[in-house]
C-alpha cells in the first residue's frame, strides 16, 4: 500500500520511539544471542578485560540507534504487505513490538548503530573476578619476605612440628622452652610461583564471590602459603643449648 505523507510521518515517529525502547536491546539479545555475545565480548577485551568475562548490564551495556534517520525503515514498510488497507495501518500504528521487529530484521540492521559502554573499570572488575595473572601480580606485589617470616614464626604447626624438631636435633631438650631460644631464618623464599599459588586458590575456590583481591591478599596470602608450606629457609641458630641450661 502506499502510504499517504501523514502516515508516513505516524511511522516515523513510531520507530523513532522504538529506537528510545529499552525492549529494542532486549530483543536484540534475544534474537542474535551468540552475536551480542561475541561483540560485547570483542570490546571488553580490547579495552582491558579478561577473555570469558561475564556478560551482563552491570559490566557493559548496548545502544542501537539509527544510522542517520528512521526513513530507510519506513520505506521498508511501506514495500512489505503488511499494510494492504487503513485497517491494517491503525492496527500496526498501535503495536510498539511490530517496530522493533522491523528494525531487528536482519536486512534492516545495516541501517543501525551499535555500539557498546562500559559501564566499570576493568581493574575494578578484576578485582572482584580476578584472573591467575592478575592474582598473581596482586600478590607479588603486596609480598614481603620479613612479613612471611614473621607469619611463619608465629604459627603453632611450625613451632611444634619444625621448631622444636630441629632444636631436639642440636642438643636441646625436648620441653624446650621455644620462647627463650633465639634463632633466624636464613634464605626464606617461596617454593612456588605466584602464578602457580594464584591458580590453586582459584581452582579450589578460596577466593570467594563477593570478595575483593586487594582484601583477599591482606588477609590471607601468607596464611595460604604458610599452611600449604610453600616456603623454604635455613635455621641459623643463635642460642646455645648448654647456655640456655645454666640460665635456667
Amino acid at each position: 500500500m502506499k502510504l499517504t505523507k501523514a502516515q508516513r510521518n505516524v511511522l516515523q515517529k513510531q520507530f523513532e520511539l522504538a529506537f528510545q525502547d529499552k525492549e529494542l536491546v532486549t530483543a536484540f539479545k534475544e534474537d542474535y544471542e551468540n552475536i551480542y555475545e561475541r561483540m560485547a565480548q570483542d570490546v571488553l577485551t580490547q579495552n582491558g578485560f579478561p577473555k570469558m568475562t561475564e556478560i551482563n548490564d552491570n559490566v557493559v551495556e548496548m545502544e542501537i540507534k539509527p544510522k542517520s534517520d528512521v526513513e530507510p525503515f519506513v520505506d521498508y514498510v511501506e514495500g512489505s504487505d503488511d499494510i494492504e488497507d487503513d485497517d491494517d495501518f491503525e492496527h500496526i500504528r498501535t503495536d510498539g513490538s511490530y517496530f522493533i521487529e522491523i528494525i531487528l530484521e536482519r536486512e534492516n540492521l545495516r541501517h543501525t548503530n551499535i555500539s557498546f559502554r562500559i559501564k566499570i573499570d576493568p581493574n575494578e572488575y578484576l578485582e572482584e573476578h580476578p584472573t591467575e595473572q592478575y592474582l598473581a601480580k596482586e600478590m607479588s606485589k603486596a609480598y614481603d619476605k620479613n612479613e612471611l617470616e614473621k607469619h611463619v614464626k608465629e604459627n603453632s604447626e611450625f613451632k611444634e612440628e619444625e621448631l622444636r624438631e630441629y632444636l631436639v636435633d642440636e642438643g636441646f631438650p625436648e620441653d624446650v622452652d621455644l620462647n627463650k631460644v633465639k634463632y633466624s631464618m636464613d634464605n626464606l623464599q617461596l617454593t612456588d610461583s605466584f602464578t602457580n599459588i594464584a591458580e590453586m586458590i582459584l581452582d579450589t575456590g578460596r577466593f570467594s564471590s563477593g570478595d575483593r583481591v586487594n582484601s583477599f591478599v591482606k588477609r590471607d596470602m601468607y596464611k595460604i602459603i604458610v599452611d600449604g608450606k610453600l616456603y623454604e629457609y635455613d635455621f641459623r641458630l643463635e642460642s646455645d643449648p648448654h647456655e640456655l641450661e645454666e640460665m635456667e
